[in-house]
């Protein structure tokens, strides 16, 4: 074991040091290398399942894919998911982390270019059309799986996976010939593959190529995916597959409460024993990816001097609704993206907030709309590109929310897509009065029951 450690140190070495113009060339080979491995195993399985079954056919995609770490690993190239082992060699200090680090860095965006080389390749051969385009329909299937996963899921199967390819290669050093390399990295590979984890090398094949086919109607019918191919775009592979966007949630909470009818903030009314603010955001941070550190809460200093969640900031136009708590927020908020919500709104469906976040790329704005145009502009998602034209309606006292609308891209999300997720529509229901509030009590109660 000593031994191998240190073989894998030398190589590590070797690997940090090479010249940038070799970490190019042989991340390029590698790039494509695992594409042809990925190309393979699309065309060797688009019709298996239905004769061998979906779990057999899974098992033959990752052994045919497996011949892409081959190449890589015998014929040499620099992959970014093997180059990880580098570590070794850092933390043997052998390897500085910024040799590392330009390492990684280099290899990844060559391995990016190898990769669309080949999607440029394969789509000119029309391959794709093989089986009356059903060759371009499993392509097109899975590139649209993948970036349609969450990123906690895309996260764990990521690490799952270079778990398996840091094992494959671990196993070929070991290999003292060319078949021990071969049985080295089979196994691995194929485990990972047909076990449904994500590679992001090889998904610098697949989606590219995915958004390619999207565009061809021939191949969309094929696939049965016609509507489907929303997050399909280079905005959805690169920010839902290879980088994490982070989220941040602006609470609204500068209402004067004065229609309910109570001596106090209506936030901190009980509803069934819990505070109507804790419920709300208890709700919220219940999400994937999304903690307490991510909850900024827009409204009047005092009413929150003793509360537990830090980011409280006041409006920057004072007296202007709900659109200069939604411009301060946005101001105030690192993140790009930010999900808006009212601090009355108890019963938000979070499988819903879920899609709205899913479906935000490339979109200034992302918002519900019901019962024949009922906008839900309080349960919405904003970026960062629509405060140049709140601020300037905010100027000119032009308050209602509506009014940012034409100047924006906007993704609306129909009513027949809110109901697979809340059927009763009930992420809207806000207490504005006491009859909201006690119609809230029986509808939490119910809701209890259900859940028991």
């Amino acid at each position: 074991m000593n031994i191998l450690f240190a073989k894998q140190d030398s190589i590590g070495q070797t690997k940090a040091n090479l010249s940038w113009s070799k970490m190019i060339i042989l991340g390029i080979l590698a790039g494509a290398y695992i594409s042809f491995g990925a190309q393979l195993a699309t065309i060797a399985t688009y019709d298996t399942a239905k004769y061998v079954g979906e779990g057999f056919s899974k098992f033959l995609f990752g052994s045919v894919f497996s011949v892409g770490l081959m190449l890589v690993v015998i014929a040499g190239a620099e992959l970014f998911t093997g180059n990880n082992l580098i570590v070794i060699s850092t933390l043997n200090k052998n390897v500085t982390v910024g040799k590392l680090l330009n390492s990684w860095f280099w290899v990844y965006i060559a391995n990016f270019i190898g990769s669309l080389l080949v999607v440029w390749l394969m789509y000119s051969t029309e391959l794709w059309k093989t089986g009356n385009f059903a060759v371009g329909a499993k392509a097109l299937a899975i590139a649209n799986g993948k970036v349609n996963l969450t990123w906690g899921v895309a996260i764990a199967r990521g690490i799952l996976c270079n778990w398996l390819v840091c094992l494959a290669v671990w196993m070929a050093v070991a290999a003292k010939d060319v078949p021990g390399k071969i049985l080295g990295i089979y196994f691995p590979i194929m485990a990972f593959v047909a076990s449904g984890f994500e590679h992001s090398i090889a998904n610098m094949y697949f989606i590219p190529m995915g958004i390619i086919l999207k565009n061809n109607a021939s191949v969309v019918a094929s696939a049965g995916l016609a509507e489907q191919l929303g997050r399909l775009t280079w905005g959805g592979f690169i920010f839902n597959n290879l980088l994490p966007v982070p989220i941040s949630v602006i609470v609204l909470a500068g209402g004067k409460s004065s229609r309910i009818g109570l001596d106090k903030d209506k936030g901190h009314i009980l509803l069934n024993g819990v505070k109507l603010i804790d419920r709300v955001i208890s709700n919220i941070v219940s999400l994937e990816g999304i903690s307490e550190q991510d909850i900024i809460i827009v409204g009047p200093k005092e009413k929150f001097s003793n509360y537990k969640y830090k980011r409280i900031i006041e409006d920057i136009f004072p007296e202007k609704g709900p659109l200069g708590g939604i411009f301060s927020g946005l101001k105030y908020s690192p993140t790009f993206y930010n999900l808006v919500i009212g601090y009355d709104m108890p019963f938000i469906e979070t499988k819903l907030i879920e899609y709205m976040i899913q479906n935000r790329n490339n979109y200034d704005l992302v918002i519900p709309t019901h019962s024949e145009g009922l906008l839900e502009p309080l349960c919405a998602i904003y970026s960062k590109n629509c405060l140049e034209i709140i601020e300037k309606n905010l100027k000119s006292r032009i308050l209602a929310i509506r009014c940012i609308f034409p100047f924006l891209k906007i993704r609306w999300i129909r009513e027949e897509e809110i109901k697979r997720f809340d059927p009763e529509l009930r992420s809207f229901f806000n207490i504005n009065l006491i009859s909201d509030f006690t119609r809230a009590e029986k509808l939490n109660l119910n809701r209890r029951k259900k859940d028991c």
